[in-house]
């Protein structure tokens, strides 16, 4: 008998992509620069910061996943910046795939925050983040995340393209945000 399928969430806010190669201490504008709202149609601005919905059509391009859904939080906390308000759930591993200009170190920022939406079980999200094929995080969850948390990574890019692929630990769906 099949087991039904277990619906889990964690909460991915944004990745964040900065080419690191041409960094100086004046105004800084990478030519690598993605700012992803996961789940999100609408862009929504942040600290001065543009980031794009994936779900946006100018978007749809970054987004490798044939079986996903996104999801909004209908009552966010007040002041909780609007990139944590959107999630996308993957029903299969998906990954985010970034053409990448400026070979060389790269900035991968992950945000997670907790997701108070009753279709997800964040207690039981577990699941490996890799960077073009890297391995970033294994057996992640993101419960107990009451207020954001940020993972960076320096990551050296030699490729045309960063893909930034989606685990789940189980057969459970993952919700990113």
């Amino acid at each position: 008998m099949e087991s039904p399928r277990r619906s889990s969430c964690f909460s991915l806010i944004i990745i964040t992509i900065l080419s690191l190669s041409t960094l100086s201490l004046s105004f800084f504008s990478p030519i690598d620069n993605y700012l992803i709202d996961c789940g999100s149609a609408a862009d929504a601005t942040v600290d001065n910061r543009r980031f794009s919905g994936d779900s946006a059509r100018s978007n749809s391009q970054i987004l490798s996943s044939t079986r996903s859904v996104s999801l909004r939080n209908p009552n966010p906390p007040l002041g909780l910046a609007p990139i944590y308000h959107t999630a996308r759930v993957f029903k299969s591993p998906s990954s985010y795939e970034f053409v990448i200009r400026d070979k060389g170190t790269h900035l991968v920022r992950l945000h997670f925050h907790h997701l108070d939406y009753v279709k997800c079980n964040l207690e039981d999200a577990l699941f490996h983040v890799s960077v073009n094929g890297f391995l970033l995080l294994s057996n992640f969850s993101g419960y107990n995340t009451l207020n954001p948390r940020v993972k960076e990574y320096m990551i050296w890019v030699d490729t045309e393209k960063l893909v930034i692929r989606f685990t789940a630990c189980e057969k459970i769906e993952i919700c990113v945000r």
